[in-house]
């Protein structure tokens, strides 16, 4: 018996399928499964959101965080794209326990670790609970081993986006699939101190050095361009101009992105 036979979605290629499972399964509940072209081995699972469930499996985040599951071992083993990805059946969001049961019956899949269905949805943790999880991931990294087997299904021809080209319906579908709550940061607040640590991470972020008129001497140093315009109060693309143009502002002051040492 081939459970491909039964499958109502087939991706064998994830790695280039990544958009088309995310539309297809766009704001969809089910099971899935999930096959190893190498071993045959199969894995069976539910989700209230299919296409979001079926897109972790291809990250890196996601893969790290479950190192004793026997599915995600195989992954990191022999990579993703060594896996066919299906969706046996759509289903109503309090259904897909029930149906899950029913297709590990069915299959009896070699990389479940239980036998029965089981999930956290509507599942409330403690904060003890989230505490000793949090506590139990901390200091755990990945192996040099395991982030190169990791990097290697993500290169070249491998790539997601490697050799596409998209129709404007098509991006207009993916701009619209991450509008309003739909987007992964919908109603976040963030802490200006996390604000702070996103600016100066930042890879276009550069420090903005102001000199004396001699122009060698420091006066103060900025974490970039937005905190200078902010505690100076001149206008950021005013001070663009004049960290481009090598001028003074205001004819009385003079920035620069170079460091002490590279005047």
């Amino acid at each position: 018996m081939s459970i491909l036979l039964y499958a109502k979605r087939i991706y064998f290629s994830p790695h280039t399928d990544k958009l088309i499972i995310s539309l297809e399964n766009l704001n969809s509940s089910g099971v899935y499964a999930l096959i190893c072209m190498v071993t045959n081995k199969v894995y069976i699972g539910s989700s209230i959101k299919l296409g979001a469930r079926l897109l972790d499996y291809m990250q890196p985040a996601y893969l790290g965080s479950r190192p004793n599951s026997p599915l995600i071992k195989a992954i990191i083993k022999y990579g993703y794209i060594n896996f066919c990805f299906t969706v046996l059946e759509t289903c109503k969001p309090y259904e897909v326990l029930e149906r899950e049961q029913y297709w590990l019956d069915l299959i009896s899949p070699e990389y479940n670790l239980s036998p029965s269905a089981g999930s956290t949805l509507g599942v409330t943790l403690s904060k003890e609970t989230r505490d000793k999880i949090r506590v139990a991931r901390l200091g755990k990294a990945l192996t040099l081993e395991t982030r190169r087997l990791m990097s290697e299904t993500r290169k070249g021809s491998n790539a997601y986006w490697y050799g596409k080209t998209f129709s404007d319906e098509t991006k207009a579908k993916m701009s619209a699939a991450k509008q309003g709550a739909l987007n992964p940061h919908f109603g976040q607040i963030r802490s200006p101190k996390t604000i702070k640590l996103m600016r100066t991470n930042h890879p276009h972020t550069k420090c903005v050095y102001q000199y004396d008129l001699d122009r060698l001497t420091l006066i103060s140093q900025f974490d970039s361009i937005r905190q200078t315009a902010e505690l100076t109060g001149i206008s950021r693309s005013y001070l663009s101009r004049c960290l481009a143009e090598g001028t003074l502002a205001h004819g009385k002051l003079f920035f620069s992105y170079s460091a002490p040492s590279q005047v």
